[in-house]
């Protein structure tokens, strides 16, 4: 058989990948490889079907980034208010929220951290009880408002 080896064998593999390469059985039986589109899909030939994939992916990209920049800009507005309230620095409280769960909001640690700032359940029980919060649950950390709220004064 016919060995791949080197550059050549890179642009084969590459064609093949992206069906710009088939290979085909001549009348002896040898295989031989065709420079072209393998097949049709659905009446799109490959090349189409790579370029709408394309620009699908560069549009669920694009989506995903603007809903991560509004979800980030939201918390940033937070940010500002619960270390205004304690007297920190914004860039503080966002340089530590960065640092403990990136902005994620369901983020949960691995000793029993919660949220934006993995604080722990008892440090909250500790923040509701000096602060006079009635009916807290360990859940509520995962509401960035409270969650913002007990970092900053455990921070302070």
């Amino acid at each position: 058989g016919q060995t791949w080896s080197g550059s050549c064998c890179r642009r084969r593999r590459a064609r093949l990948w992206y069906g710009l390469l088939y290979r085909r059985m001549d009348d002896t039986g040898n295989t031989k490889d065709t420079v072209g589109t393998a097949s049709r899909v659905s009446g799109l030939t490959v090349k189409r079907v790579l370029w709408i994939n394309g620009w699908a992916m560069a549009v669920i990209f694009t989506l995903g980034l603007a809903y991560f920049q509004h979800q980030r800009h939201q918390i940033n507005r937070l940010i500002v208010e619960a270390s205004e309230k304690h007297g920190l620095d914004p860039r503080l409280v966002s340089a530590v929220v960065w640092k403990e769960s990136r902005y994620k909001q369901d983020a949960q640690g691995s000793v029993g951290e919660i949220g934006l700032m993995q604080v722990r359940p008892s440090t909250a029980a500790d923040w509701a009880r000096i602060n006079k919060v009635e009916s807290f649950e360990d859940v509520d950390l995962f509401d960035p408002r409270v969650n913002l709220d007990a970092g900053c004064w455990y921070l302070r």
